[in-house]
């Protein structure tokens, strides 16, 4: 009787863990799309997608860039995300990496290299000088896999960092995997 007992209390408290999570939905690119990942995102977050022309050099293979942007009831704070589709994308990283660096040297609090899906990426941090705006902490992450260049955007409050839509956009991160 101890036993069930036991068990019972167990199945409720992961039924109580697993209705406080928040609901998840989850983005799977369409067959034509830049994207070639997929990622789990808070189901209050409205996702949007954009296609758009880009101006490219001759040489590259698709002119076009695909944007989706995450944005949700959080007032301050944003989130993009960018695709491009380059014969190059490692050198596309980099140039993109050390314009970020020139742009941003007096503001960058950390430029470090992560992990995600077994794929280097850089993510920046940066801090914008006290201003009139609430709109200054960004955080910048740059990585390619195979031959597409991604660009994520995160910005908010310096007062809301490590606040819920900061840790909602660390968990969107983790859950980032590349298709085949």
């Amino acid at each position: 009787m101890k036993q069930i007992l036991n068990l019972l209390l167990i199945f409720l408290f992961l039924s109580a863990l697993t209705a406080c999570q928040p609901a998840l939905k989850e983005f799977q690119p369409d067959k034509d799309s830049l994207f070639q990942i997929s990622f789990s995102y808070p189901a209050s977050w409205n996702l949007e997608s954009h296609k758009m022309s880009s101006e490219s050099p001759p040489n590259e293979e698709n002119p076009y860039l695909e944007i989706l942007s995450l944005p949700q009831d959080f007032p301050n704070g944003d989130i993009g995300i960018q695709a491009y589709k380059e014969s190059n994308p490692q050198v596309l990283l980099q140039g993109w990496a050390d314009l970020f660096l020139t742009k941003y040297a007096s503001v960058l609090k950390s430029d470090v290299t992560v992990q995600i899906d077994g794929h280097d990426a850089r993510w920046f941090t940066v801090i914008f000088p006290p201003s009139t705006t609430t709109n200054n902490y960004q955080e910048t992450i740059f990585f390619y896999a195979g031959d597409r260049f991604y660009a994520i955007g995160f910005i908010c409050p310096e007062s809301e960092t490590n606040g819920l839509f900061h840790k909602q956009f660390k968990e969107f991160i983790k859950s980032i995997k590349f298709l085949p």
